[in-house]
């Protein structure tokens, strides 16, 4: 922490921060620094899938310390809409919505929204739908725990 209460992140953990004010009393802040090592992140986060029957790969990337690969486990939160295989292809099945998650062994995803069909009509784009299709996070944390 510098004198001017700029905290810089040295290594993942937790720590906390204390800062004593004029009059005697301590301030004090929890901080967390996680690190990206495990991280999984989607080439897309929305995707538009205008015609039922219609395939496209989404790609995982994980970091990795020292480079290599990990297994993904590709789970679609809703099976009649869209399927997808383990090597994330995902193919319209019928009309609607879903959300595609990759998942690490070591319990991190990253997610996809998918919308097939005429559920798809209303946006030109897959930009359209970035900020209307998110589900909040307790809805992909219950998905996750039927995994288990």
């Amino acid at each position: 922490v510098s004198d001017k209460g700029l905290v810089t992140a040295q290594a993942a953990g937790t720590t906390t921060i204390t800062a004593m004010v004029s009059n005697g009393q301590a301030l004090r802040c929890s901080v967390t620094v996680t690190s990206d090592i495990g991280k999984v992140t989607l080439n897309k986060s929305d995707l538009l899938l205008r015609t039922v029957g219609t395939q496209e790969r989404l790609t995982a990337t994980v970091a990795v310390e020292g480079g290599g690969s990990v297994p993904i486990t590709w789970v679609s939160s809703n099976p009649g809409v869209v399927t997808v295989d383990a090597d994330g292809v995902v193919t319209a099945i019928a009309d609607g919505e879903a959300k595609v998650t990759a998942l690490s062994p070591a319990g991190r995803f990253d997610v996809c929204s998918v919308v097939v069909g005429m559920a798809a009509e209303k946006y030109e784009s897959e930009a359209d739908l970035a900020d209307e299709l998110k589900l909040p996070d307790p809805y992909v944390a219950v998905r996750l725990n039927k995994l288990a």
